[in-house]
């Protein structure tokens, strides 16, 4: 497929479900595609400039070198602009991911603080009941005590799946902040 400028301005990304910015595989793609016909063309102008310096040798006219720099046409810096601005908005966005990993890892951390204190407390509750289920000899207290154990065991119960849960969206973070720094890594290197 020969790629045309107007193809490049009007190009749409999908953009995603769960995060700002666009599906990267799509922009991976196009990205390859503006690649190869750059290539093409680039290769189609040293072929075009060999045959003319080949006919100007014919004639005893000195060659045509090819330029050291390509030469700047209308719209470029606009255009140039318009990519350190698509890459500054890739360093925003990847600043915010590493922001929001750091506060969602210290929130996660202080979440499993908060659930092994509540697992302490609980067991030492249910310690101190089962004590004194031990030392009453009425039945009505030792069934007492028994269900205030089973409570103490349920919460127990639930305090380790808050932590597990915790634990879960600690490293949720740390992946989404990983591949934000895989996305600025790419649009620096893109630049």
């Amino acid at each position: 497929m020969a790629l045309t400028p107007e193809q490049v301005l009007n190009k749409h990304f999908q953009t995603t479900q769960f995060r700002r910015g666009y599906e990267e595989r799509d922009v991976d793609d196009f990205l390859d595609e503006v690649v190869a016909e750059m290539r093409s063309l680039i290769e189609q102008r040293d072929d075009y400039l060999k045959q003319l310096n080949d006919c100007r040798a014919s004639k005893n006219q000195t060659a045509v070198r090819p330029e050291a720099a390509p030469v700047a046409r209308a719209g470029d810096e606009t255009k140039l602009g318009g990519l350190q601005a698509k890459i500054q908005d890739a360093e925003r966005a990847f600043k915010a991911a590493s922001e929001r990993a750091a506060k969602a890892r210290s929130d996660a951390e202080s979440a499993e603080r908060a659930a092994k204190e509540r697992i302490e407390r609980a067991r030492a509750e249910a310690q101190r009941a089962e004590e004194a289920a031990k030392a009453a000899v009425d039945n009505t207290a030792l069934n007492d005590a028994q269900a205030k154990l089973n409570g103490l065991n349920n919460e127990v119960a639930q305090a380790q799946a808050r932590l597990t849960k915790a634990q879960e969206q600690a490293r949720s973070a740390e992946e989404a902040a990983r591949a934000a720094e895989t996305r600025a890594e790419q649009a620096r290197a893109a630049q």
